[in-house]
């Protein structure tokens, strides 16, 4: 199994609160910012469906990110080709073996 990667998400929002009087520092004092929360995904990999398993792995050819083959799934109904990328994770693109 792949190594996993890590995406650190850190969102920082500002309210700013204005009064009716129009003061000076209107909108360049910031009201109380929420506490900034730091929030790890780890992303293994990311799945891409579609009808044709060819036409998937030309899409992404034809922008430089050239698929290997990995073969049908276990259930006998689906089959697979994969990016792979430097940490571990990796695109699947997945598909039909027969077209539906």
């Amino acid at each position: 199994m792949p190594m996993r990667g890590s995406l650190i998400c850190c969102p920082r929002f500002l309210r700013y609160s204005c009064s009716h009087t129009h003061s000076p520092n209107c909108m360049t004092q910031p009201a109380a910012a929420p506490e900034s929360k730091v929030v790890v995904l780890e992303l293994d990999h990311v799945s891409v469906c579609g009808s044709s398993l060819d036409t998937l792995r030309q899409a992404f050819t034809d922008v430089g990110m050239t698929p290997d083959f990995g073969g049908p799934h276990g259930n006998g109904v689906t089959q697979m080709a994969l990016v792979g990328f430097d940490d571990g994770t990796y695109l699947e693109l997945i598909a039909p073996i027969k077209a539906a």
